[in-house]
């Protein structure tokens, strides 16, 4: 379950957080089943190996938990604790509905679809409304980075919908495709734009060439029409109609003799008020091939091109990035071996990244502001010259600071295990799927999706056979 809402009500100060809501149907889930069918099927699961996996690593991270609380003096980090050891009550809720389950691919293309169409009305309210379609990601939805996660399941569905050819309401996956990429292109968020193109060319490893064909022509237009939509104006010219009447009447005031002087200011006062009528004349359709151009050409060397290259050079807006990634590594330099090993704690990274970036940028405030000036992307955001108590990285640098060595390679092991049991299937679609799933760890790199309990769920072997066969195999 997705929180569309960067934030939920306040109880008593404190925000209930989506968890909260997943964590009390997946509880409430578990008490039903027990009391209709007994303890029989919750124990085969805790029988299984994975199972202990499972809550090795949710206890691992709890205790972390505590330790932030500890380290940090932060009663509000309860929060994570809750989240972690929820991972258990989840897992559990999960494996035993999955048997009984009706849900499939096309439901999951379904729900997605709507939550991203609702994600966009809510952009496009603000943007005609305010003339700012990022201002809601301040005060009501998360940020796309987080919010456009899901499309990661929506991927892996729309592989089961190609082989069964099952469209939930005629929601086929060219209408999808068509709509991520202009979603991806209104909120300028590559993270769309890149991980469509990875999906449609994992399509020519399943030999599917002439469907590869139809989405790259789906692709190609849909960014042709928008950047075209983008540099096409009108212009409406006007004329303007002499006032006869006004002149008639001036030449009567200059006629009036022996009129009182407030008189005939009254009547003047009078004239000047009198409105110039405009008409329009014609409306003028402008469009610039040259401008037009340009931009197909910035759309493919910066969101395309430039995206591919973020993990091999520094370039522009991702720049602050790669500071992030140096400060991590700064931190880690100065800890000793158990900070290495197990890290500091939950949310201990945004006080020990705070000071180190607040050197950093400084130190490179002169290089950022060139490189923003220069961009041919304007507006993009970046925390040069400002001083933090707190700093926010992405998921991949906290990890690391708070969970240490330890806690990276038990999340590594889940990946390990779910494409482990994945190839053992081998399915005709095994090797596209696993690609995509390689692809919520490289989210870690560009958002902070710790607190998603999506990333978790889809880590769990059951649940995303479920989604691509219908059916269960653990």
């Amino acid at each position: 379950m997705v929180n569309i809402f960067g934030t939920m009500p306040q109880f008593f100060g404190y925000y209930f957080y989506d968890e909260f809501f997943t964590l009390i149907l997946s509880i409430s889930f578990i008490l039903i089943h027990v009391q209709r069918k007994g303890y029989e099927e919750l124990k085969q699961i805790f029988s299984k190996k994975y199972t202990i996996f499972i809550i090795f690593f949710s206890l691992y991270m709890s205790l972390q938990s505590i330790i932030g609380i500890i380290e940090n003096e932060d009663i509000r980090i309860l929060r994570w604790f809750i989240f972690y050891l929820g991972l258990i009550p989840l897992y559990m809720s999960v494996s035993l509905s999955l048997e009984n389950s009706k849900i499939n691919g096309s439901h999951i293309i379904l729900l997605i679809f709507i939550y991203l169409f609702i994600y966009l009305l809510i952009g496009v309210y603000f943007d005609f409304s305010y003339n700012d379609k990022f201002s809601p990601q301040n005060m009501l939805v998360s940020g796309t980075s987080y919010a456009f996660f899901p499309i990661l399941l929506l991927y892996i569905a729309m592989y089961l919908s190609i082989q069964k050819k099952q469209y939930p309401w005629k929601i086929n996956n060219y209408i999808v495709v068509a709509f991520l990429i202009f979603l991806g292109m209104y909120f300028d968020s590559r993270l769309i734009q890149v991980s469509l193109i990875i999906w449609i060319f994992s399509l020519l490893s399943i030999k599917k060439y002439l469907l590869w064909m139809k989405m790259i022509s789906i692709y190609t237009a849909v960014v042709i029409a928008y950047v075209v939509y983008q540099y096409t104006w009108t212009t409406v010219e006007y004329s303007q109609i002499e006032q006869i009447e006004q002149i008639e009447q001036i030449e009567q005031i200059e006629q009036i003799e022996q009129i009182e002087q407030i008189e005939q200011i009254e009547q003047i006062e009078q004239i000047e008020q009198i409105e110039q009528i405009e008409q329009i004349e014609q409306t003028v359709t402008h469009i610039s091939p040259e401008l037009i151009v340009d931009g197909l050409s910035t759309y493919v060397s910066h969101n395309i091109i430039g995206s591919f290259l973020v993990f091999f050079e520094d370039n522009g807006s991702d720049f602050t990035r790669s500071l992030q990634t140096e400060a991590m590594m700064n931190i880690a330099n100065d800890s000793n071996i158990v900070r290495i090993l197990f890290g500091y704690g939950v949310y201990s990274h945004r006080v020990l990244m705070a000071k180190r970036m607040n050197f950093l940028l400084n130190e490179n405030l002169a290089y950022i502001l060139i490189s923003e000036k220069a961009s041919l992307i304007h507006n993009s955001r970046s925390d040069a010259g400002k001083e933090s108590l707190i700093y926010r990285t992405n998921a991949f640098n906290a990890f690391i600071i708070d969970f240490g060595l330890v806690g990276l390679i038990l999340l590594i092991s889940l990946y390990i295990v779910l494409f482990k049991i994945l190839i053992k299937q081998k399915d005709h679609y095994t090797y596209s799927i696993i690609t995509i799933l390689g692809l919520s760890f490289v989210w870690l790199f560009f958002s902070n999706i710790l607190d998603m309990y999506l990333l978790y769920l889809m880590l769990i072997p059951g649940f995303i056979n479920k989604i691509i066969k219908g059916k269960v195999e653990i």
